[in-house]
């Protein structure tokens, strides 16, 4: 649904906004260091860490709030984030031929996603985010619950994503649809464009 516009940008605003929030220079330096420990901790437990303890971690080495280092966090995020070709239009018409559509991410903030999908306009819709649920795609809870949301049996659902972590559904029985040729899956697709026509030969 989203992908970050350029890396580089991202880690320049967080640290303008470091300037900006707290004096401190050296914010996105600081950020990717802790994510570096962070992500080794995630991969091996698939539990999240999230930004709370993040901000915390940051905030130590550098001097800027925690309260201050989520703000930064966030907006910058927000501001690099761009939504995928066709995601909008492919939730809307899912949703107006009574789907039922809901979010399953790995992500250590969920104002990350509701902050994007305000920006630009995204009908809302059941978002499952790691850093509620505390375990990670591929752990199977995340998809029960996701399931649970939704009021579907595996059979009835369709887990669409581009990482491989997306694909751990398919344990579950659940249809898993790749995007992009990253991920290794059932049926796959390049982009969002192609997921009506996918969905229509599995219905048909």
């Amino acid at each position: 649904m989203a992908r970050f516009r350029d890396e580089e940008l991202f880690l320049k605003e967080l640290n303008e906004l470091g300037m900006q929030l707290c004096g401190v220079d050296s914010l996105a330096e600081a950020y990717e260091e802790v994510r570096k420990c962070t992500n080794i901790l995630r991969r091996a437990s698939m539990v999240e860490i999230n930004i709370d303890a993040e901000a915390a971690l940051i905030s130590h080495y550098t001097g800027c709030s925690p309260s201050m280092v989520k703000e930064a966090i966030t907006r910058a995020f927000i501001d690099n984030s761009v939504p995928t070709p066709c995601s909008l239009d492919v939730i809307r018409d899912l949703l107006s031929g009574g789907f039922g559509v809901a979010i399953v991410s790995n992500v250590t903030h969920r104002a990350f996603i509701t902050g994007f999908m305000k920006k630009f306009k995204y009908p809302r819709i059941p978002i499952i985010s790691s850093d509620r649920t505390l375990r990670r795609k591929p752990h199977p809870y995340i998809f029960r619950r996701a399931l649970r949301v939704l009021g579907c049996r595996p059979g009835e659902a369709v887990m669409v994503g581009d990482e491989e972590n997306d694909m751990g559904a398919e344990s579950l029985g659940l249809i898993t649809v790749a995007v992009g040729g990253k991920a290794r899956a059932r049926l796959a697709i390049e982009d969002l464009c192609g997921l009506p026509a996918v969905l229509r030969s599995i219905n048909a």
